[in-house]
This record gives structure tokens, C-alpha cells and sequence, in this order.
């Protein structure tokens, strides 16, 4: 293969890695918030199996796993299980929320911080009272419409615990600040 055959095929491949690049969409996580915690352990006892059978040799058996799998799925929202994405919204979005004058934090804030980490200038990021919720609110597509009122009643009355509400922030924190870089190593 000559030179100029080699960049032409540089330059094709280039011009497909871009097209990618272009379509690509933002970042998403799927959550799902169960209703029926024995739904759940059936669930994730299925899941396990369809790891372990998708790590064996046999097609057969990891096709079977695959089929329980969905069927598990398929349980598990029957019972009302609650489907949340996140998406990111973009820097400049999340950027915005977390300087809004809501989202700035208070000194207890910062004190708070100070308290957990032992820094005696630790600084906190965000106003801890109104940042989760007003994240969700931004960047939950499903359910849709979620107001930040509304997720912070949910939590108050237990319909969402502190755990859950910690793993959603976290998912909606990923999709913004996280990365989707594979390393395929060399």
C-alpha cells in the first residue's frame, strides 16, 4: 500500500471516528427503585447466573440465563418497580445549577465539610439542603417532570431513603462529571 493509499484510508477512518463522535449521545444512567424487596433478591440471584453462565463455554445455557433474566426483569416491574434515567444536561447546565445562589454553600455547608474530612479548610461545593434534589430535578428524564419540591417530600416521608436518594445524586454526578473512556490497553 502506497502513501497516498494509506491516507486515503487514515482519512476515511478519521471521517467514520467523527461521524461517531457526532452522534454520539449524552451520557444516561438507568436506575431502577423496587417496590418489593423479595422481587428484588430473585432478581439479582437470576443476574448472577447469567453473569456466570455468559462467562462459560456454553451457548445453550447462557442463552437460557438470558431468557430468565428478562423473565426476572419483567417480575420486577411488574411489582411497580420505578424506572429513573439520568442524563446529562451539559457543563454548562450543571455548571449553572451548582453556582445558582440555591445551590451555593452555607457555611454550615463548608463546617459540615470541615467536620467530616478533618480539614480545617475543607470547603464544601454545594448547598447541601438543595443540591440532590434540584439535580434531579435538572437532569431526570424518566420519570419525567420531577420537581425538586417533590423529590425532597419523597425523602422526608420515606418514600425514598437516604441510600437511594445518595445512589440517584450519584448516577446524576456521573453523568456530568464522569467519563465514558474504555482503556483497551495495549
Amino acid at each position: 500500500m502506497g502513501d497516498s493509499a494509506r491516507q486515503l484510508a487514515a482519512a476515511a477512518v478519521d471521517t467514520d471516528a467523527l461521524n461517531r463522535m457526532r452522534a454520539r449521545l449524552p451520557a444516561q444512567e438507568e436506575l431502577w427503585l423496587a417496590v418489593d424487596q423479595g422481587a428484588v433478591a430473585a432478581y439479582e440471584q437470576v443476574r448472577g447466573e447469567a453473569r456466570m453462565a455468559r462467562l462459560g463455554r456454553d451457548t445453550e445455557a447462557a442463552e437460557k440465563a438470558e431468557k430468565r433474566l428478562a423473565e426476572a426483569r419483567g417480575g420486577l416491574e411488574a411489582t411497580g418497580a420505578v424506572r429513573w434515567v439520568v442524563r446529562s444536561r451539559g457543563r454548562r447546565a450543571y455548571r449553572e445549577l451548582l453556582h445558582s445562589d440555591t445551590c451555593r454553600p452555607r457555611d454550615a455547608d463548608h463546617e459540615e465539610v470541615r467536620r467530616l474530612t478533618g480539614q480545617p479548610n475543607a470547603r464544601a461545593q454545594y448547598n447541601a439542603d438543595q443540591w440532590p434534589y434540584r439535580l434531579l430535578e435538572l437532569c431526570c428524564v424518566e420519570p419525567a417532570g420531577v420537581a425538586a419540591a417533590e423529590v425532597r417530600e419523597w425523602v422526608d416521608d420515606g418514600r425514598l431513603s437516604d441510600g437511594e436518594l445518595e445512589r440517584l445524586v450519584q448516577a446524576a454526578q456521573r453523568v456530568h462529571v464522569g467519563d465514558r473512556i474504555v482503556d483497551l490497553g495495549k
